[in-house]
């Protein structure tokens, strides 16, 4: 007599909105280009994807026309880009410095010299 065991596959709950890390260049950062010509061999996906560059164009525009994170990546760490962050209208309102709370001083312990 055969017995056939089943198994049943876990379902792991999705929870909308968390994709895991962010991405550590932001979608509206400016790229710069470094180098005048295309580093990469000719006839491979690199050299496509780095001909995709242009100077002021946004990281989202890079993605949206085939490039990946991952060069993206690979060629700031070589330093043929460059990527400028672009502030944010929230991280731009300069702050108010902060007004320096006084705190309760205690007056010193008069010290017994004898």
């Amino acid at each position: 007599m055969s017995t056939k065991k089943t198994t049943t596959k876990k379902t792991v709950k999705k929870i909308p909105g968390k994709r895991g890390r962010k991405p550590s260049v932001q979608d509206n950062a400016k790229i710069t280009l470094l180098v005048k010509a295309n580093p990469r061999r000719e006839g491979t996906k690199a050299h496509k994807r780095f001909a995709l560059y242009k100077t002021g164009m946004t990281v989202g525009d890079y993605l949206k026309k085939g490039g990946s994170r991952g060069s993206l990546r690979k060629d700031l760490k070589l330093k043929r880009v460059k990527v400028t962050a672009i502030a944010s209208a929230a991280k731009a309102t300069p702050k108010s410095p902060k007004q320096p709370t006084a705190k309760a001083v205690e007056p010193a312990a008069p010290v017994n010299a004898t």
